[in-house]
């Protein structure tokens, strides 16, 4: 009798861990993008799993504050702080020219064209469980 009590309380509760976790193990990831050795504000960062080098998972995105930091937040069913642990392509955009609302010609791109396609990107990172800082230099 005991035995069946305690497989019917063990069934719901990994039935609803099942549900609640897509089983992808994310690290933390913060860090600063910089141009010219200054913070670079409104740089769309995007974190691609490569599935080349066995990474699964949805993107983790983020934007860059007035101060050049990121904070990623996983894209995947339960957006939460993180990307999946591995290998990523990072592919970045510049926000200022396609925000520009001014008069005259938009800002020059601050992004070199290879650094917005994930097959040409020059960003590969490794993201490893926990906390890590991950810095970008746009300059490269």
């Amino acid at each position: 009798m005991q035995r069946h009590v305690i497989f019917a309380l063990l069934i719901p509760a990994v039935l609803l861990m099942v549900g609640c976790d897509s089983g992808i193990e994310l690290g933390q990831v913060t860090g600063t993008v910089t141009k010219d050795g200054e913070p670079a504000p409104e740089i769309w960062i995007n974190f691609m799993p490569d599935p080349d080098e066995g990474t699964e998972g949805a993107i983790s995105s983020a934007i860059t504050d007035q101060d050049g930091r990121y904070e990623l937040q996983y894209q995947g069913e339960n957006k939460e702080p993180g990307a999946a642990v591995g290998a990523h392509r990072v592919v970045v955009n510049d926000l200022v020219p396609e925000n520009f609302r001014g008069q005259g010609r938009p800002p020059k791109s601050r992004v070199r064209p290879e650094m917005m396609h994930a097959g040409d990107t020059p960003f590969r990172f490794e993201v490893k469980p926990g906390q890590q800082q991950i810095d970008i230099d746009l300059d490269i």
